[in-house]
């Protein structure tokens, strides 16, 4: 019986098992981007004149350089707004700013200019909070996306949940969730995702002040929520300011004082 030794095996092992590590790395983005023509940054909205802007901020760009506007005019309607981004495949959706009718959803990818108009939810419940996430195909070079939207029921104290599958390319009604509408209407700033599950930092409730985060897994369809820190529960600052957001994968809260603002500030000169 031979034994063939592979010198290289061991080598691989440990590059393997820490590659999802060296994709945070500084150096890995900038580098990855130019083997593949590809683009890494933020897609900014922001409102001028009742109408919605897109700009796109370059993680790579030089130091001071101005945001890149970002031109929407291949899609058919005039205005629109942006709802939701999935950050891995360059994949965002939309949804018709000002209409009559019943507004139309629509998927594009803003660097290929490619978009598809998606069937319309139950619009008529007005829209809570819109998430994305997508993933290479297995069958083709398109990506599959899902599309998860909360919506408000009149005088009730849930939120309805629709996903849409581009799989079945249809919406689809999962179990409603029996949370107060209010706490997740218009979030602040988008969904982030993070282990799996995309997460929003409710609105403090209106009694007590205090704030936790909703997390909704898309493919099993279920939610939960995270309380935070004790630390941040424990401190006394009503004033203080929380967001979430996702660093090397991993779920992190922000909290920012009047105290650590005024720290940050050089001192005054004479």
């Amino acid at each position: 019986m031979s034994c063939c030794y592979d010198p290289y095996r061991p080598v691989l092992s440990a590059f393997l098992s820490r590659f999802p590590t060296y994709t945070y790395e500084s150096a890995f983005a900038p580098l990855h981007c130019r083997r593949a023509a590809a683009v890494s940054g933020y897609l900014v909205q922001s409102m001028a004149r009742n109408r919605y802007h897109a700009d796109f901020i370059s993680m790579h760009g030089s130091p001071g350089a101005a945001p890149k506007a970002i031109s929407l005019d291949f899609l058919p309607p005039a205005h629109v707004r942006m709802e939701a981004v999935s950050a891995h495949r360059g994949l965002a959706c939309c949804v018709e700013a000002d209409t009559a009718q019943p507004p139309c959803y629509y998927v594009y990818q803003p660097a290929s200019r490619q978009w598809r108009a998606l069937p319309s939810p139950r619009v008529r419940f007005r829209t809570a909070a819109v998430a994305m996430v997508a993933r290479p195909s297995a069958s083709s070079t398109a990506a599959e996306f899902k599309v998860v939207r909360f919506s408000v029921l009149a005088l009730q104290d849930r939120l309805r949940c629709e996903v849409f599958d581009s799989r079945r390319f249809a919406w689809r009604r999962a179990p409603d969730v029996p949370l107060c509408p209010d706490s997740l209407f218009r979030p602040a700033v988008p969904a982030v995702h993070a282990h799996g599950a995309m997460h929003w930092l409710r609105w403090p409730d209106r009694l007590k002040g205090a704030q936790d985060v909703f997390a909704f897994d898309v493919r099993a369809e279920a939610w939960r929520l995270i309380a935070p820190p004790r630390e941040v529960d424990e401190m006394d600052d009503p004033w203080a300011r929380k967001r979430i957001a996702a660093v090397e994968g991993r779920l992190c809260l922000l909290v920012l004082t009047d105290a650590a603002v005024d720290e940050a500030q050089p001192p005054a000169t004479a």
